[in-house]
């Protein structure tokens, strides 16, 4: 069985940012990790990197659906797991 999974993405360009390491962390542990071997949260951009419209900037990783649905709640009341500046 495939493990949930959930990309997340952005809607106008931009540049990755610096931004608190808590939030990634907080988001990966409520997945299920470190305890959980396939649970995590895998980061498609660094900091600087330029994004466009649809970009995937992330992908959160469970083994177990009550997990991910843990995870996504506590995604759903964040400003942002990866911070973004206008690419200018």
């Amino acid at each position: 069985m495939r493990a949930p999974r959930l990309p997340g993405s952005i809607t106008a360009g931009s540049r990755a940012s610096p931004s608190s390491r808590a939030r990634p962390r907080r988001l990966a542990k409520l997945a299920g990790a470190p305890t959980a071997p396939a649970a995590g949260l895998d980061l498609h951009v660094r900091v600087g990197d330029r994004v466009i419209q649809g970009q995937p900037l992330f992908t959160v990783h469970a083994e177990a659906p009550g997990e991910l649905a843990y995870a996504l709640d506590y995604l759903a009341t964040q400003n942002g797991i990866v911070m973004l500046e206008q690419a200018g």
